[in-house]
């Protein structure tokens, strides 16, 4: 499969007004979630939750409504809640601003965009992976991507990796041009801290960040390389460790976001 922080890629050109961009970016990661938990939450087949722990449901079409929505809800749940916090950690001045005030007459209207970002965001993952994955609906339809341009390597195979690429680059462009939002200096009265963060917070908490996911990827490697005593090709041990590393980084992301907001610091950024 492509990998999952790259399809962002495809809605890129959509962020914008009247769309709203974190349903896009949302709804784009949301079928892959399931990769993400593989490991990470208990699942058995009585499990009510099942179905959003299987990846084969969230990549069909059947399941884009009944659990790739729900799914997306999830990420933006958690966006609005790590939001803040880290623009903390990057000493934003949206880490100090006040929450902007909406029309309560255009509730109806930001939710009709919402849910439309939203269901834009899983098409555009669907259709790219129905072209990358070995039982992809296009892949299974159309001969050409099922035939091998080297040996095991396969149209399909080849697009995946190269859409992968090009993904991965324009994503690296977009933030680029945007890069001085991520390290514009604090609002006035912040005094530097980054939405009432000292200095030292804003350095030791990255790092701590970047532990528990070193720590996850490990973790899970190791538990798949027991599994797998003969070894696993460069691909699978790749997803292994980015899905492990993405899972814990998620879960201490939102531990770190929790205890922003417990102990005050949001209350503080908006004085």
């Amino acid at each position: 499969m492509p990998f999952t922080l790259c399809h962002p890629a495809a809605v890129l050109p959509l962020l914008r007004p009247p769309f709203v961009p974190a349903a896009l970016v949302a709804g784009s990661l949301a079928p892959d979630v399931p990769y993400f938990l593989s490991g990470a939450v208990p699942v058995t087949a009585q499990s009510w939750y099942a179905p959003f722990a299987n990846a084969t449901e969230t990549h069909e079409l059947a399941g884009a409504l009944r659990l790739d929505l729900p799914l997306t809800a999830a990420l933006l749940a958690l966006y609005w809640l790590v939001r803040r916090p880290v623009a903390a950690l990057l000493n934003r001045r949206a880490a100090a601003a006040p929450v902007r005030g909406r029309d309560p007459l255009s509730w109806a209207r930001r939710a009709a965009w919402l849910l439309l970002s939203a269901l834009i965001g899983v098409a555009t993952h669907l259709v790219w992976d129905s072209f990358t994955h070995w039982d992809g609906e296009a892949v299974v339809r159309i001969a050409l991507l099922r035939a091998e341009v080297t040996d095991g390597l396969t149209v399909a195979r080849l697009a995946q990796h190269l859409s992968t690429a090009v993904g991965a680059a324009l994503i690296t462009l977009w933030l680029w041009r945007r890069r001085s939002a991520l390290t514009a200096p604090p609002a006035d009265g912040d005094g530097g801290g980054g939405g009432g963060l000292p200095r030292w917070a804003r350095r030791s908490i990255p790092a701590a960040l970047a532990a528990a996911t070193l720590a996850g990827a490990l973790a899970r490697w190791s538990r798949h390389t027991a599994e797998n005593p003969h070894g696993l090709p460069l691909e699978n041990t790749l997803a292994v460790l980015a899905t492990g590393g993405g899972a814990a980084f998620a879960a201490a992301l939102v531990c770190y976001a929790a205890l922003w907001w417990l102990t005050g610091r949001g209350r503080i950024a908006r004085h």
